[in-house]
């Protein structure tokens, strides 16, 4: 029910988003959209155990987070 999220599949969907992200024809709703997912899983990293991949998606995370706030 409540375990851990697998590492690998967050970074799947933290890959999806930022390919969605550059993509030049979304519109706000769809942008804002992506950010709430994007924040979803930056939530979701503090229940990975090994302490490499927790740095590893969230510099990814950060990466993306920057790309957005440069385009808002």
């Amino acid at each position: 029910f409540n375990k851990a999220p697998d590492p690998e599949e967050l970074l799947k969907e933290i890959e999806s988003i930022d390919s969605k992200w550059d993509s030049d024809q979304l519109t706000f709703e769809e942008k804002n959209l992506l950010k709430d997912k994007l924040r979803y899983l930056q939530t979701r990293t503090g229940w990975i155990s090994k302490v490499e991949h927790k740095d590893h998606i969230e510099s990814a995370i950060e990466a993306i987070w920057e790309k957005m706030l440069k385009e808002a």
